[in-house]
């Protein structure tokens, strides 16, 4: 959330536009900004100054560095309030998962395929209950796909198998 403390008006009658923004270059002008939120919030008069929690959300906005700005347009004036700081946005990946497409015994091994990213580290737990999960196995992946065979299969009258990042 953002804290945002402001002062709009010469009187606390009606309202401004207030719209939030992640500008990648300091400089609100030169329409590179992205905005991730907009609406109208009350005046405050010269006399005071408004508090609010915006909630942020940055959404699909691109990883790296930006300011975080708030425009406040009246309709004749507009001001451009920025976070002193800046906010680094990074890239998530999704959460690996198992293709159930190549889910299979073969040469008696339980093998299958992870989906998940290049860089990311990813797990197979494996559980007789589906309460007592233990990992079998770990690996950070080079590409977005990893063929994982148990050579624990033989050992199990019956396994579940979940993946998951691993911390």
């Amino acid at each position: 959330d953002l804290d945002l403390h402001y002062q709009a008006g010469s009187s606390a009658a009606g309202t401004v536009d207030l719209t939030i923004l992640l500008d990648p270059d300091a400089n609100p002008w030169n329409g590179n900004e992205i905005e991730i939120d907009a609406g109208t919030v009350a005046r405050t008069g010269t006399a005071a100054v408004a508090f609010m929690e915006v909630p942020v959300a940055t959404g699909a906005t691109p990883p790296g560095t930006y300011r975080v700005a708030a425009r406040i347009a009246d309709g004749i004036r507009e001001r451009v309030l920025a976070a002193a700081g800046t906010l680094e946005i990074s890239a998530t990946s999704p959460p690996p998962e198992i293709d159930p497409a190549t889910v299979r015994i073969e040469g008696g091994l339980m093998r299958f395929t992870v989906l998940g990213s290049p860089g990311q580290t990813v797990r197979v737990m494996a559980a007789t209950d589906l309460e007592d999960w233990q990992e079998v196995a770990t690996m950070t992946l080079g590409a977005e796909t990893w063929e994982f065979s148990d050579p624990a299969t033989a050992s199990f009258p019956a396994r579940f198998y979940r993946v998951d990042e691993a911390p």
